[in-house]
């Protein structure tokens, strides 16, 4: 296989909800032979990830809204137009901290989006959070992602 040409249309793109965040799919990593896929994440204030690692790099690159991203001992205040890369493996985290947010972010692998879809099948906050926590917990562990903070609550 080789890489094609990908085109999404505004608001197009399979859609997927991950904790209490919107992720679409701009370009999946089947178009890409793996090396690479777009995701666009829109959340509220408070919304985003906690301290974790994968052995992917990440970017992240803030289209609207204020984001802080803690990259190891760095703690980053991303307005819109920033960018920021995350080699593999490094420990980092996100939170929006403005009313809304809307971000791009590449993922250097096919496992973003492995990852992001089994959340969206698997954990909805309206189960509770005796049932959502654990269910993270083993999303994150099946998929290489490491925890290093508790799950949101």
């Amino acid at each position: 296989m080789s890489h094609k040409i990908h085109f999404t249309e505004p608001g197009e793109g399979a859609q997927l909800t991950v904790v209490d965040a919107h992720i679409v799919v701009k370009v999946p990593a089947d178009v890409t032979d793996g090396a690479y896929e777009l995701f666009e994440l829109t959340g509220s204030a408070g919304s985003g990830a906690p301290l974790s690692r994968h052995p992917w790099a990440e970017m992240y690159y803030v289209l609207d809204g204020d984001v802080v991203v803690t990259i190891g001992a760095r703690t980053l205040d991303l307005t819109a137009g920033a960018c920021v890369t995350i080699p593999p493996m490094a420990s980092h985290a996100l939170e929006i901290v403005s009313p809304s947010a809307r971000m791009l972010v590449v993922s250097m692998t096919s496992a973003g989006s492995r990852f992001f879809s089994e959340m969206d099948a698997e954990v909805h906050l309206a189960d509770g959070p005796d049932v959502f926590v654990p269910r993270i917990v083993e999303v994150a562990a099946r998929n290489d992602v490491t925890l290093l903070a508790p799950a949101p609550s």
